[in-house]
């Protein structure tokens, strides 16, 4: 019977009473994770916006549609509110009303305005 069988003796790497080698845990495993997968990703958002360009005002973020899926606004930019989970495209008016001239430079280089602004987006 199993019962009646010594134990294996332990791996030669083993101090006398662990049975695996201690890792640092100064550092959340996950924060570790989080930190690696940014650094992955050189810094953009899955949709390929960098993180530093998508970070609107008032909580709001710029992001492109990347999913084949949704054919029909594939690349379209489109913004979301991080506070209230609020999804629009088009570019909120209380971001627009606070938007630097490089923050609207930056969205222009986006694609926002395909068109001409008009005087009232200036």
């Amino acid at each position: 019977s199993y019962r009646r069988r010594p134990p294996e003796p332990l791996p030669d790497f083993v101090s006398s009473d662990h049975y695996a080698i201690p890792r640092d845990v100064g550092q959340s495993q996950l924060v570790a994770l989080l930190s690696q997968e940014e650094d992955e990703m050189d810094g953009a958002c899955s949709c390929g916006i960098p993180h530093q360009v998508s970070h609107l005002p008032q909580g709001w973020e710029v992001h492109r549609v990347h999913r084949k899926e949704d054919a029909s606004n594939f690349g379209k930019l489109f913004f979301y509110n991080t506070r209230t989970e609020e999804t629009l495209w088009k570019l909120p008016g209380c971001v627009s009303a606070v938007l630097t001239e490089e923050g609207r430079r930056t969205l222009d280089d986006l694609g926002l305005w395909t068109t001409k602004r008009s005087e009232s987006d200036k």
